[in-house]
Parts: structure tokens; sequence; C-alpha cells
């Protein structure tokens, strides 16, 4: 890793992984479900403990997808009830837009440490087979053939990009449905005051950006910290409206 890439004067933490990017996303996904802890005290503790963690993973992503995702909360926070559902929706709408627009506005090659290559390199690929894409293992089989990558992009490093070059727009079209559901969902229970799963998927696609943040086949060590939360938000039963902030909280915890 290079020091020039070290925030800190403590090198990079990467704890149980093998580097600080993916320490970085999983800190950077978990952190909406801590600001669910009720205590305001221990909530602001447990929020300031994972902001310094990926300070100390150096990861650039996750901060701004960090930064993102407090400023979603607080935004959350100071809007009336009554306009928390559309909030959500633009808020989640937007972050989601800039992750697809931002591989698209053919930035040059070493470009965010050779992401414009990976991203022309993958979308030409998409390019020649474009309903079902070039598999889900396509970035593991690419080093093994003349013209990869270089050996490094073991995914698309971009929702987006790793969406279409591996399933086409066909998986595209259901993997958008599925978030469409989840952001309905999350607008939901925006409504009812509780912003963890708006305030997730701004993380999620914010941190997919530049990376690939949610894996269908070779992401399984965010699953606790995507999959599991998002599952919640779609399937929990919301509580009523009108419900007490203490109460409505109650009535969440005794669901889980």
């Amino acid at each position: 890793m290079a020091p020039t890439k070290e925030i800190l004067p403590l090198g990079i933490l990467i704890g149980i992984f093998t580097d600080g990017n993916n320490l970085g996303q999983y800190l950077v996904l978990g952190l909406p479900s801590v600001m669910l802890i009720p205590r305001r005290m221990v909530r602001a503790a447990g929020i300031a403990v994972v902001l310094f963690a990926i300070v100390w993973t150096s990861s650039r992503s996750s901060l701004a997808a960090a930064a993102l995702a407090c400023g979603m909360w607080v935004l959350m926070t100071v809007t009336p009830s009554v306009l928390r559902r559309p909030m959500s929706w633009g808020l989640v709408g937007a972050t989601g837009a800039v992750m697809i627009w931002w591989p698209l506005s053919t930035p040059a090659d070493d470009a965010l440490t050779n992401r414009g290559a990976i991203w022309r390199h993958s979308l030409d690929a998409w390019g020649n087979t474009p309903w079902f894409g070039s598999g889900s293992n396509w970035y593991s089989v690419l080093p093994q053939h003349v013209g990869s990558l270089g050996g490094f992009a073991f995914h698309g490093h971009n929702q987006f990009v790793h969406t279409l070059a591996t399933g086409g727009l066909i998986f595209l079209f259901l993997v958008a449905a599925m978030f469409v559901t989840i952001a309905w969902a999350a607008s939901q229970w925006s409504a009812r005051g509780i912003f963890q799963p708006a305030t997730l998927l701004v993380a999620l696609f914010a941190s997919s950006t530049l990376e690939v943040s949610f894996g269908f086949v070779d992401r399984a060590f965010l699953l606790a910290v995507t999959v599991l939360p998002l599952m919640f938000a779609v399937f929990a039963p919301l509580p009523e409206h009108g419900s007490r902030r203490g109460h409505t909280k109650q009535r969440v915890e005794s669901t889980a």
C-alpha cells in the first residue's frame, strides 16, 4: 500500500480484510445501523468510533459515502414529516443517478486510480454481449487473457458498470427493480421517522460509485451490512403513523 494513501500517521487499518478499502466499505455500510442505537450518548460514541475507523482505513470513497450518510440523516431529521417521503426518494435517486453517470462521463483512463480504464474496457466488453453480459465470473477470468485490465480489476469498481458487464441489460433491469422496491420501502420508513433504510441506500450508492458494494456472487463479506438490513426494510412490518418515536423504536425492535 502506497504511503501517500495514508490519511493518519498510523498506517492503514485493514482489520480482518485484505485492504483498507474493503474495511472502509464494511464500516460505512454498517454506519446507518449504528444510527439506530436508542441512547443518544451511546449512539454518538458509536458513530464517532466508526467514523474514526473509516478515516484510519484511508478509503476515500468510504469517507465520501460516510459524509453523505451523515448528511442524509441530519437532513431527514430536520425535514417536516410531510416532506420526508419525497425527500427520501429525491436523495436516494440523486445518489443513484450520480453512481450511474460517473463512469459514463468518459473520464480519462488514468482517472481515479485507473478506474477510467476499467470502466471503458468493461463497457466495451458489455457492448459485445449487451443482453446477458459476459458472465458472473468475467472479472475473475479476465487476467488470464491478453488485453485484460492489468490483472488488478477484480470487479468493475462501479456497481452500474459491474452489473452491465457481468449480466447485461436483463440483469440490470432485475437489479434496478430490486432497488426501486427497496427505495419504496425506505420512503415508507422515512415517513414514519425511521431513516436507517434510506440512509443505507445513500451510503450504498455513494460507496458503489467507485467500488462494488452489493454483490450477488463475489462480495459475500458485505452481506451482513447490506442484504440483511435491506431485507428488514422491505419485509418488516411498518409502525403506524403518528406513533411516538420511542414507541416506534420499541415496536421495530420487537419485530426484529
